[in-house]
């Protein structure tokens, strides 16, 4: 079990570790000595490894920000742009696009939820719901069920 010793004796010891973190790469060893020297903490210096003082040099010892290591399940990590497929739907010829790839999932799959046809087509939240609405429109798909449970069923 910790004692207060140890834990003000460790973060004196991160302190100085965090303060040398500022010093620049540029400065010469005799400098930074010479600022120790002077300094209260000359012992906390004495104590580090050569290991910490390159840690400390680097900025590799700031505080990580976020879950510790090792401290259960990380979070989902979300897709990054560009890994699912992408529509431009500013043009006609996009929407068209995007309304073909709507057009032949449901085709296939006969009825879904809007988060299955995303996964399976791509293209934004926004995107698929305003093909969603043309394709009703063009009375080539139906809508059944509100919110989440929504279910549309292609028609043809």
């Amino acid at each position: 079990m910790a004692t207060v010793a140890s834990a003000i004796e460790e973060a004196s010891r991160n302190a100085l570790k965090e303060a040398l973190g500022v010093v620049g790469h540029g400065t010469p060893v005799g400098n930074l000595l010479d600022q120790v020297a002077d300094s209260p903490y000359l012992e906390r210096f004495r104590d580090l490894t050569i290991g910490e003082l390159l840690e400390a040099m680097s900025g590799a010892s700031k505080p990580r920000r976020g879950r510790p290591p090792g401290s259960g399940s990380a979070p989902a990590k979300k897709k990054g742009k560009g890994s699912r497929k992408s529509f431009s739907t500013r043009t006609d010829a996009g929407r068209k696009k995007i309304d073909a790839a709507v057009s032949d999932f449901l085709s296939s799959a006969g009825e879904a939820g809007a988060e299955q046809i995303r996964s399976a087509v791509g293209g934004t939240s926004a995107q698929l719901r305003q093909s969603l609405d043309r394709l009703r429109k063009a009375k080539k798909v139906s809508r059944k069920g509100q919110k989440r449970g929504t279910r549309y069923t292609w028609k043809g």
